[in-house]
């Protein structure tokens, strides 16, 4: 509950407000350039000026056309007077400092029969944009958390793929590459001398991709749908006016475009496997068994 002097500095302050403007403040009224830090002898000498300038009695009835408008005159006169004379007995009395504290922080507004402070009240457009800010947040944590799965899958693949081809966890002393197959994937690798895990290509066995984390494309910002939608606003408005994002000169914009385009890993990765560096075995049926183990009762 408000205080009724707290309640008075408020209703002035309105009333002042609405007669000479919203800019209008306690301070500027009795021009009191210093504002807040005008000192006790200021504030004395400017509203005993003020008083004298606005006085009832300067309202002289003959300076009118008729009885009507002198008396609206003069009854309006009277309210400005009664008013600086509530506002000097605040401003001259330790009251000042509540009414300061108002003057620096915002004075409320009358609602309802009560004083309240205006709160913000966001439009639809903001509610729109803060919504994908927050979805894109979102996206972007969930992002990190799925590549960070995916990174460690990986691990985990070559991990396993390395110890069915290696055994004893060391490099075969004979420098041959082996050839496992993985039941989890239903694919064959390829591990080398040097660690390295290579998939074999299901449909032409002499293509090879690379296993390796280090490929996995880092999750950013840019990839979150606020951005998104921005990029996509802006290249079918100012991004075909201006030249300098196109696509030989590249931005963080085309840098999206052109990490979401599908590599061509067969191209750049294709390693031909000869019968001369892979570990072999000669049946009876001159067939071909490339090295395994057994792992939980089946041979891989």
């Amino acid at each position: 509950m408000r205080s009724q002097v707290d309640q008075e500095i408020f209703r002035l302050n309105q009333e002042l407000k609405k007669d000479l403007g919203q800019d209008v403040n306690f301070y500027s009224w009795l021009n009191l350039s210093r504002g807040a830090s005008s000192t006790f002898n200021e504030i004395n000498k400017a509203y005993r000026a003020l008083s004298r300038k606005i006085h009832p009695d300067k309202i002289i009835k003959k300076n009118f056309q008729s009885t009507k408008q002198f008396k609206n005159a003069k009854k309006l006169a009277t309210q400005r007077y009664q008013r600086l004379s509530a506002i000097g007995q605040i401003l001259r009395s330790q009251n000042k400092d509540r009414y300061d504290f108002f003057y620096k922080n915002g004075f409320p507004v009358y609602r309802n029969g009560n004083w309240l402070y205006e709160k913000f009240k966001p439009g639809f457009l903001v509610v729109i944009i803060g919504l994908f800010i927050l979805i894109s947040v979102f996206q972007y944590f969930v992002l990190k958390i799925q590549y960070n799965g995916d990174y460690q899958r990986i691990l985990n693949l070559q991990s396993d793929i390395k110890s069915q081809a290696w055994p004893t966890g060391t490099p075969p002393t004979d420098g041959l590459q082996k050839k496992v197959f993985c039941q989890r994937n239903n694919s064959y690798f390829l591990v080398k001398i040097d660690g390295t895990v290579w998939l074999i290509d299901k449909e032409n066995a002499d293509l090879l991709y690379p296993v390796q984390a280090t490929d996995l494309r880092k999750p950013s910002i840019f990839d979150t749908y606020f951005l998104k939608l921005l990029i996509f606003f802006y290249n079918y408005t100012f991004g075909k006016i201006f030249s300098s994002y196109s696509s030989d000169k590249l931005s963080p914009i085309n840098d999206i475009t052109k990490n979401d385009q599908p590599k061509n890993t067969k191209k750049h990765n294709k390693i031909k496997i000869t019968d001369k560096n892979i570990e072999k075995k000669k049946l009876m049926n001159k067939k071909v068994a490339y090295g395994a183990r057994k792992v939980a009762g089946r041979r891989v």
